[in-house]
């Protein structure tokens, strides 16, 4: 009895952890405890507790990077089951990442600034995750298109007169020529999406992404605008964009730019080290090193 009473799990705080989890596939420390802080009235040191108490009930866990460096909150099968019903119908179960590095990446680049839910009411995210599970008939009328190729991420902004769609592509590593041609083909055939983000190695990677783009692709749309994965990871949304239709503007001047029909002069707060660099801190107790017991290992 007493071991089913600990393993309930509380509807306004724990179940919305997993839930984010399963969306995103991976998230560290920091990343939750800026996600919820505001909705949760948290200090900094509650987010590592919540953590381990969930991780004690078997919901979620740590993973680590080959290198054994790299560590990221995920949830388990555990957890998945503790939320499947709470889900939209799945074509396909499942909850894992392929690669917690690019994921991260993702998720730093897809929510950065905005990863506070109270501070983006008319923003409207989907994840590939979301993308890849769920029924194509249960997705938003405005994703239902996203099918033959699904982007890492992809912020929707139904408060402007286009309904700008803007999709996110990470890319630490190389593809195929012919994928690169299939995407811009994909890319410029899908009218509902206004613009791409691609976060890329280099700047020779970004040109020969583009030319292979247009090798194929008659309609060529030019609506690919590229970032640099080093500069995102020193800069976050500052990162200025280095090539494409919005080059010079930074990510985080863009993506704010989408928000509205016309420019509205609307003061934004922002973290002082930019979030983007927070997220990205997988050292999964440092962020707040005083809440963990002494003996608990990594």
């Amino acid at each position: 009895m007493k071991k089913s009473k600990y393993f309930m799990l509380s509807q306004d705080v724990e179940i919305p952890i997993l839930y984010f989890l399963w969306r995103v596939k991976v998230a560290s420390t920091s990343a939750l405890f800026f996600r919820f802080e505001k909705d949760f009235s948290w200090k900094a040191k509650t987010a590592y507790q919540r953590l381990f108490i969930l991780k004690k009930k078997g919901c979620i866990n740590t993973k680590s990077d080959e290198s054994g460096n790299f560590k990221v909150w995920t949830l388990t099968a555990k957890g998945f089951q503790a939320i499947k019903t709470k889900l939209l119908a799945l074509k396909e179960e499942g909850y894992a990442s392929e690669s917690l590095t690019h994921d991260l990446f993702v998720l730093a680049t897809h929510y950065g600034e905005w990863i506070s839910r109270s501070d983006t009411k008319d923003v409207r995210f989907l994840t590939e995750q979301e993308l890849r599970r769920i029924e194509s008939s249960d997705l938003p009328a405005w994703a239902q298109t996203l099918q033959s190729h699904k982007p890492d991420g992809v912020w929707y902004f139904p408060e402007t007169i286009n309904k700008n769609t803007v999709a996110l592509e990470v890319e630490l590593s190389r593809k195929r020529q012919t994928e690169y041609e299939s995407l811009g083909l994909f890319y410029s055939e899908e009218a509902n999406v206004h613009s791409v983000i691609w976060i890329v190695q280099s700047q020779g990677h970004a040109n020969t992404m583009r030319s292979a783009f247009q090798q194929k692709t008659i309609s060529y749309r030019d609506i690919h605008n590229f970032v640099l994965v080093d500069d995102l990871k020193k800069m976050g949304w500052a990162s200025q964009i280095f090539l494409g239709p919005n080059q010079n503007s930074t990510l985080r001047n863009f993506l704010e730019s989408m928000r509205h029909s016309k420019p509205i002069a609307r003061p934004m707060q922002f973290h002082s080290n930019g979030y983007v660099g927070k997220i990205l801190d997988f050292r999964v107790k440092s962020f707040n090193s005083s809440t963990y017991a002494p003996n608990t290992k990594s």
